[in-house]
């Protein structure tokens, strides 16, 4: 086997080890984004389960408080009222931005196996390139070598 040969056939092997590094990459961005996916599942579940007792909770919170208001025989009108109207819409604006930066959190960790997918896409490309690159290179010293034998 001549310089050129052996200089060709090496060029290859480590073309092919570019890409299958590459692969490797993008195999493991793809896991990454399915572990990501559970965990927003997971996330999703728990939230929602969060919503429902927190809304539970503001339920017997307004009814203790018309209990007792019922109990003290006030009129359904002025400062008790007024109170119970606040603690309502208090309440109801916890949930809505417990929901909101659930969702948030939720999306963030979708994201993140959306990057870490791409980056496995990207690297399989620029293997890609660089094997294409090895390749040509190792063909053209090969072309070299041989003209100079």
């Amino acid at each position: 086997m001549t310089g050129a040969e052996i200089a060709l056939i090496a060029g290859v092997v480590s073309a092919g080890a570019t890409v299958a590094s590459g692969v490797q990459q993008q195999k493991a961005g793809k896991a990454q984004q399915q572990v990501a996916n559970q965990a927003a599942e997971s996330e999703k579940r728990a939230n929602n389960l969060e919503q429902r007792n927190l809304a539970r909770r503001n339920r017997l919170v307004l009814a203790k408080q018309h209990a007792l208001a019922g109990k003290s025989g006030l009129v359904t009108s002025g400062s008790l009222l007024d109170t119970i109207d606040q603690t309502a819409s208090e309440q109801e604006r916890d949930l809505l931005l417990n929901k909101y930066n659930s969702d948030v959190s939720v999306n963030q960790t979708i994201d993140q196996g959306r990057i870490a997918k791409r980056q496995g896409d990207q690297a399989l490309f620029g293997s890609v390139l660089q094997a294409t690159s090895t390749a040509a290179s190792a063909g053209a010293t090969n072309n070299k070598l041989k003209r100079g034998s």
